[in-house]
C-alpha cells in the first residue's frame, strides 16, 4: 500500500465501514494504512476513534497521541482526547488537552464549552462560568453554552440569573425540554411553584423519557402539597430508573407522611 492512489482507496473504505458500523473491519484497514504510512496523524485519528466506539479508552488515548504527535495542532485530535479523559476521569490530563485547544482555537466556542465542563467536574464553578462566559462572547446564543451556565448559575443558587440566561436559551431553543426543565427548578427554587410546574410539564410533554425532568415534577408537586401526584411521579422516575436512589428516599419519607397524617 505505497502509491497515493491505493492510500486513497484505502481511506475510502475504512472511512465507508466506519461510518456504517463495521467497526472491527474499519480498524483493521487504518491499521494496514498505518503499517505503511506511520506518520498520518488523521489515520491515528480516527483508529482512536474506533478504539474509544469499542470500548478500549486506554488505547483510544494512545492513538490520539500519536495522531498529535504526527499533526500537534489535529484540532479534532485534541477534542476527542479531552472528552475522552474527561470521561475517564482523568481531569489533570483532561485540563492539560483542553488548555491547548483552546490556545490553538481561541475563537471556537465549543473548545471553551468543552473546557467549562471538566473545571466544573473539578468543582471550579466560577473558572467553569468563565470559559462560558469566553464562548457567549463568541456566540451569545448558543444554546448549549446558556443551558450549561444556567446548570452552574443553580448549583451557586443565582436563579435570577439563571432565569435571565433561560430566556436567551428559549430564544434558540424555544421547544428544548432541557431548556424548559431548567427553567422549572430556577422558578421552583424562586418560590414560583406554579410556573415550575407548568415549564416541567411542558418539557416531559416534549421528553416524558427525561428522568431530571420526572424528578423535578415530583419535587414541585410536593411543594404544592399534591402528595398522591408526587408519589405517582417518583414512581415513574424509578420506572425509567430503578436504582434512582433520592427518587427512593424521597418517595419513602412521602408515603411515610401520609401515614403519619391524621384521619379526615
Amino acid at each position: 500500500m505505497g502509491s497515493i492512489e491505493e492510500l486513497d482507496a484505502a481511506w475510502e473504505k475504512a472511512t465507508g465501514m466506519h461510518r456504517a458500523g463495521r467497526l472491527a473491519e474499519a480498524e483493521t484497514i487504518y491499521r494496514q494504512i498505518l503499517a505503511s504510512q506511520p506518520a498520518m496523524a488523521q489515520v491515528w485519528h480516527q483508529l482512536g476513534i474506533v478504539q474509544w466506539q469499542q470500548g478500549r479508552h486506554a488505547e483510544a488515548v494512545t492513538d490520539f497521541d500519536r495522531a498529535l504527535a504526527a499533526k500537534p495542532d489535529l484540532i479534532e485530535a485534541l477534542f476527542a482526547r479531552s472528552d475522552l479523559l474527561m470521561k475517564m476521569d482523568r481531569l489533570a490530563d483532561a485540563m492539560h488537552s483542553l488548555d491547548q485547544l483552546v490556545a490553538l482555537t481561541p475563537d471556537n466556542p465549543d473548545a471553551w464549552i468543552l473546557r467549562s465542563g471538566a473545571l466544573l467536574f473539578q468543582r471550579r464553578a466560577g473558572e467553569a462560568l468563565e470559559s462560558l462566559d469566553r464562548a457567549l462572547a463568541l456566540n451569545p446564543d448558543h444554546a448549549d453554552a446558556l443551558t450549561n451556565r444556567t446548570a452552574i448559575l443553580q448549583q451557586l443558587g443565582r436563579h435570577e440569573e439563571a432565569l435571565a440566561n433561560l430566556d436567551k436559551a428559549m430564544a434558540a431553543r424555544p421547544s428544548d425540554p432541557r431548556v424548559l426543565n431548567l427553567r422549572g427548578v430556577s422558578l421552583a427554587m424562586l418560590g414560583r411553584h406554579r410556573e415550575a410546574l407548568a415549564e416541567v410539564e411542558a418539557a416531559l410533554a416534549i421528553a416524558p423519557q427525561m428522568i431530571n425532568a420526572q424528578y423535578n415534577h415530583a419535587g414541585v408537586l410536593t411543594d404544592l402539597q399534591r402528595f398522591d401526584d408526587a408519589v405517582a411521579a417518583y414512581d415513574r422516575v424509578l420506572a425509567l430508573a430503578p436504582e434512582h436512589a433520592e427518587a427512593k428516599k424521597r418517595r419513602a419519607l412521602l408515603l411515610a407522611m401520609k401515614d403519619q397524617a391524621p384521619p379526615t
